[in-house]
């Protein structure tokens, strides 16, 4: 099974947005490593597996929750966050 092309693009523009919501986990004093969800979803999003599309939403969720009971928030993050779920749901 092969991801349509709407769907490859949507893997960019997640992967992207990972990597900002590391960088900005990076700002708050946080280690983006430690969120395993978040590395799960780059690698899915990077290599569009389309096997593994059907999991961000848990590991984004797995994650967020672990970002919100640590108190690392911004408006820049939160915003990131909304947009990383408005994408999983498109899948």
């Amino acid at each position: 099974m092969v991801l349509s092309a709407d769907k490859e693009k949507l893997c960019g523009e997640l992967f992207k947005i990972m990597e900002e919501i590391s960088s900005l986990l990076k700002a708050s004093g946080e280690n983006p490593l430690e969120y395993k969800g978040l590395e799960k979803v780059k690698n899915i999003a990077r290599s569009s597996d389309p096997g593994g599309v059907k999991n961000i939403a848990r590991y984004l969720d797995a994650d967020f929750r672990v970002i919100y009971d640590n108190r690392v928030t911004s408006d820049e993050l939160e915003r990131k966050m909304e947009m990383a779920y408005s994408i999983s749901d498109q899948f």
